[in-house]
């Protein structure tokens, strides 16, 4: 008899057979503290995910994580998984195969290699930068698997944007349904592929979601809210199944291990740095403009919480005069990135006072985005004031030359996500430009949020091997009654 028998539920789940000691070993293994469990106000709540459950099931991604973990702890095991359908498809890497797609272009190479990856394995994570061309990958691995396929994105932008983008590729677009509030009235659930957000399957029966074969996450790191996990429990007949993001949370161990849960292995392509040497990205150049705020404001900031401070920069009129110079000194199509709307508002304000410019954030409607994101690819003049929400995700502006960072970030996620989307390459876009606007309103050794958070980001840069310049420039006071505004 074996240690541990492991045998298949579901696509979604399989279910270990074991001693209780044994089911408590893997418990504790497979158990986790929530990223900033500590601020959660649930009641009797410890602040861990634990991925096996009372009746032994655990995520079916998890099996090779399991099998390794039993072989060093010296347990045997014994299995019924995987099954059938995940028999790995043989990548024939030779031009029949390629063609076999109808593909409008060539495929890079990097991108074979992703899907070959994803072909070998039946499931992964495939972590992938921003820019690098995913939905290309996505698009094949529709014309791989066969059967209904549903393809979940995070926006409607991100529904219409792989739409768009499959037509491109040479698909048929009779064979692809889009569901979304916006797209309710041409809702067809007899095409084979399916492209929905989130939002739009949340009260869909588990029924539904039983026809799919195969499972694909778009931007998969927001997989960890509880609907999407919800969603792709519900997948049981999925059996392939293929995450798809830029790069992973700060909080890895958490994150890597329920992604591979839901979807498999964690697969990496090439990183920014090298797409950018080989080519295929443009050029980048981060400039830190460092702001060295007053005696009297540093004095007025220390000690303040980042609701105060950032209230504090709203209202400050030097810095957001600096800001609208620098914006509208720039050339080519330029994106200036906010936190809080009402940052966002003020900015767009004075900034329209010299230029012609647009404010996108949550509330800007779909039709209205697209028509901004189309105009500011084809007139370089195009300046766009946009929540750092909607410019993550949806924005695909292959002409934007600059992107500036007017509120402080130090999301790993977002700052990444921010910086890919400039990077698409043209014929005539060779370089892009990062400005990240830094206040330093240290006063000896205490750091404001604003200082704190650009350390946080210079990190990133440096591990991903980015070019930046640091400038600091003194920045005039501003009156105190401001604050209170």
């Amino acid at each position: 008899m074996p240690d541990i028998q492991i045998n298949q539920i579901d696509a979604s789940f399989i279910q270990l057979i074991c001693e209780p000691h044994i089911a408590k070993e893997i418990s504790e293994s497979f158990t986790f503290y929530a990223p900033n469990y500590q601020y959660s106000k649930r009641r009797g709540w410890n602040g861990k995910i634990n991925l096996l459950s009372a009746q032994n099931l655990i995520y079916a991604g998890l099996f090779h994580n399991l099998l390794n973990w039993a072989k060093e702890h010296d347990y045997t095991t014994d299995y019924e998984y995987p099954c059938n359908a995940l028999n790995p498809l043989a990548f024939q890497p030779d031009t029949p195969f390629v063609k076999s797609f109808s593909l409008s272009l060539v495929p890079r190479q990097y991108q074979l290699d992703i899907l070959k990856d994803c072909m070998e394995q039946g499931r992964a994570a495939v972590v992938s930068p921003t820019a690098s061309g995913k939905s290309l990958v996505i698009y094949m691995l529709t014309q791989v698997y066969s059967g209904k396929l549903l393809i979940i994105v995070p926006t409607v932008n991100l529904v219409d944007q792989m739409f768009s983008d499959f037509l491109d590729y040479g698909a048929d677009c009779t064979t692809i349904g889009r569901i979304s509030e916006q797209h309710r009235k041409i809702q067809d659930p007899t095409r084979r592929i399916q492209i929905s957000t989130w939002q739009s399957l949340m009260d869909y029966p588990s029924e539904y979601f039983e026809q799919f074969k195969t499972v694909i996450g778009d931007e998969c790191h927001g997989f960890k809210a509880k609907t999407l996990i919800h969603i792709m429990k519900q997948c049981v007949n999925a059996h392939y199944r293929f995450g798809f993001t830029g790069t992973l949370s700060n909080n890895v161990m958490v994150h890597e291990l329920i992604l591979e849960g839901l979807f498999g292995p964690i697969i990496k392509g090439e990183t920014t740095k090298n797409l950018i040497n080989q080519g295929y990205l443009s050029e980048l150049k981060i400039n830190i403009e460092v702001l060295e705020h007053s005696e009297s404001d540093r004095k007025l900031m220390k000690g303040a919480d980042y609701n105060t401070e950032s209230q504090f920069l709203i209202n400050h009129k030097e810095r957001t005069q600096f800001i609208k110079d620098l914006v509208v000194s720039l050339k080519g199509a330029t994106f200036v990135l906010f936190r809080i709307i009402a940052h966002g508002k003020e900015l767009y304000k004075e900034i329209s006072k010299e230029r012609k410019c647009y404010l996108v954030y949550g509330e800007t409607e779909a039709d209205l985005r697209e028509a901004i994101r189309q105009l500011a690819d084809v007139d370089e003049r195009t300046i766009v004031v946009a929540s750092y929400g909607v410019f993550a995700l949806g924005v695909n502006v292959p002409n934007l030359c600059n992107v500036v960072f007017a509120s402080p970030y130090k999301a790993k996620i977002k700052v990444l996500q921010s910086i890919g989307r400039s990077l698409r390459k043209t014929e005539t876009k060779f370089n892009v430009y990062v400005w990240d606007v830094v206040d330093d309103l240290s006063i000896g050794s205490h750091k404001n949020f604003g200082t704190k958070h650009y350390l946080e980001r210079i990190k990133i840069y440096n591990k991903e091997q980015f070019d930046y310049t640091i400038r600091r420039r003194k920045l005039p006071h501003d009156q105190k009654e401001k604050l209170h505004q």
